[in-house]
């Protein structure tokens, strides 16, 4: 009775020990996969975002492309007033020469004059706008031509104005002008064989009198950029949460890959091993002991049979050791009458070609066989 009472107890105390590390184990476990999976998700949404950023850089092109133009012309010979078209060289690009338009993306070109509202202007009325685009080499792409004039205002609108906003023009905050904007290329595409680097623009008139220009080029959007470019806060987080959801359906398969698979052919052992007590394992391992040994020696004798049967066959057939040699094949270890060889004088060993057979002298009567372990094993002959 006490020593079933002490099994018991012996029982308990190895389930409780058992039971206590695999919970600290699997408490470790936990917050280790934890904190590598947390690790993982920061890695993979800073990687969605760096991935829809660089998507973003790529498929976007510049909405839009502002360069002041300045006017040339040349001089009439008394020295007053202009004697040629005046006519501004706009490069593209912060460096000039630059490729900035996206080949096959649509882009409207605007140029904006500002004019004053002086007699001379009113009275020009309409004139031309003319721009014509070039790449590299100076070859032509494309040109356009536009007509303009200035908004007709009244003389009594003019009073009324100038009354209203006298304050404003004497404290020199506004200015009599106006701002034309003309519209060279509503619909422009630039040629992937000749991509424009600058453009020529050319008032066709004598007697305007400008305060500046600008060449305004806006891309016009369609499709996903069109998306991208006026909803970027929504587009930024579906294509993040696309990206981040992609990258991590991809590192789940591969952890359930690398790490699942593994956990599942290790697991049932270990849990069924727990399951009994340390004298149940102790007698399942010896047993299996057994039989492993049992097995060793029963290959053993059958080998031992085998070698018997194929020598006592070589003396049924009268073989001299004086002129016959053994030769052992290397992958059964079978004795077969293949080799003839002569044996050296007497008290002398000779061992022949064969690397598993050694034949001793014909007084000794016995035969040594060289096993793969490189062990010599005697047998005797049969006399």
């Amino acid at each position: 009775m006490t020593n079933r009472l002490l099994g018991v107890a012996t029982n308990v105390l190895e389930w409780t020990g058992f039971f206590l590390q695999w919970t600290v184990s699997k408490l470790k476990y936990t917050v280790l996969k934890i904190s590598v999976i947390s690790g993982i998700l920061v890695f993979l949404l800073w990687l969605s975002i760096f991935v829809y950023a660089s998507f973003y850089y790529i498929y976007m092109p510049h909405a839009s492309h502002v360069n002041e133009a300045y006017f040339e012309f040349d001089v009439c010979e008394n020295g007053v007033g202009m004697c040629s078209f005046p006519t501004a060289n706009v490069t593209f690009g912060k460096y000039g020469r630059e490729e900035i338009l996206r080949a096959g993306q649509t882009y409207r070109i605007l140029v904006d004059l500002e004019l004053p509202e002086s007699p001379i202007n009113q009275e020009i009325g309409m004139f031309m706008v003319k721009v014509q685009m070039y790449d590299r080499t100076g070859k032509l792409t494309a040109r356009s031509s536009r007509s303009a004039v200035l908004h007709y205002q009244s003389f009594l609108l003019k009073i009324i104005k100038t009354l209203a906003f006298a304050p404003a023009f004497i404290a020199g905050l506004s200015e009599e002008k106006q701002t034309l904007q003309v519209e060279i290329f509503s619909a422009y595409v630039d040629d992937l064989n000749y991509p424009s680097v600058g453009t020529l623009i050319e008032i066709q008139n004598k007697k305007i009198q400008i305060y500046s220009a600008k060449l305004n080029i806006f891309a016009y959007f369609t499709g996903l950029r069109y998306y991208l470019f006026y909803w970027p806060a929504s587009s930024g987080a579906v294509g993040i949460a696309c990206n981040f959801v992609f990258f991590c359906v991809i590192a789940a398969l591969s952890w359930y890959k690398y790490f699942c698979e593994e956990e599942e052919e290790i697991a049932d052992p270990i849990l069924f091993n727990r399951r009994y007590s340390l004298f149940d394992r102790r007698a399942r391992i010896q047993a299996q002991l057994d039989r492993e040994k049992d097995a060793a020696e029963e290959t053993d004798e059958s080998s031992n049979r085998d070698i018997n049967e194929d020598l006592s066959e070589a003396d049924r057939i009268n073989i001299q050791p004086e002129t016959v040699g053994i030769l052992v094949n290397d992958n059964s270890h079978d004795i077969q009458d293949e080799s003839i060889g002569v044996l050296s004088p007497e008290g002398e060993e000779t061992v022949l070609k064969s690397g598993d057979v050694t034949l001793l002298t014909a007084t000794t009567s016995a035969l040594r066989q060289r096993r793969p372990s490189q062990q010599l094993v005697h047998f005797d002959l049969p006399n």
